[in-house]
C-alpha cells in the first residue's frame, strides 16, 4: 500500500498567519497557582503578541463569566484607542470563556480565534510559553499564601 500525501489546503500556515498578523492579535489564557493552605487561585491573562506585553486582568478562587467579562472590559478601557489595533483575539475552548466575554472583544471590532481542540498547545504558543516561563521562574519558588 503506497502512503499518500494530503493535499495542502487553501491559505498560509498557522505560524504563517501568526508571523503576518501579530501586530493585530491578543492571545488570552488562564492559569491556576495553589496556595500553601490548598486553594488553587486562577489568573487570567492576555499577551499583546508584537510586542510579548501581558496584561494580567486578574486573580480568583472562582473564575465566573461575569466576572471574566468585568476584566476583559477593564482591558478596554486600559488599551483605550489602541485596541482599534488589533483585529483577532486567540484563545482556546474553555468553558470559562462565556459568550459575554466574546461580545466584550466583538463589539469593539475584535475577532475571536478559537484554538482548535484540546492538546493543541502550538495554537496559542505565545501565552502558553510566557506561562510556562513564568511557572518555572517564578511559581514553583515561591509558597504563595492567599
Amino acid at each position: 500500500m503506497a502512503l499518500r500525501l494530503l493535499p495542502r489546503r487553501a491559505g498560509p500556515s498557522w505560524s504563517a498567519f501568526l508571523r503576518a498578523q501579530a501586530t493585530g492579535i491578543l492571545a488570552c489564557d488562564f492559569f491556576y497557582s495553589d496556595t500553601v493552605l490548598f486553594k488553587r487561585l486562577n489568573c487570567l491573562v492576555v499577551m499583546e503578541i508584537d510586542t510579548r506585553r501581558v496584561h494580567v486582568l486578574g486573580v480568583t478562587e472562582h473564575p465566573t463569566g461575569p466576572w471574566i467579562a468585568q476584566q476583559t472590559r477593564n482591558l478596554m478601557i486600559e488599551l483605550g484607542d489602541r485596541v482599534e489595533g488589533f483585529g483577532f483575539l486567540i484563545r482556546d475552548r474553555d468553558t470559562k470563556f462565556t459568550t459575554m466575554f466574546d461580545v466584550v472583544f466583538t463589539a469593539e471590532g475584535v475577532g475571536i480565534l478559537k484554538s482548535p481542540p484540546p492538546r493543541a498547545p502550538r495554537a496559542n504558543a505565545f501565552g502558553e510559553r510566557w506561562i510556562g516561563g513564568l511557572r518555572r521562574e517564578l511559581l514553583d519558588r515561591i509558597l504563595i499564601v492567599n
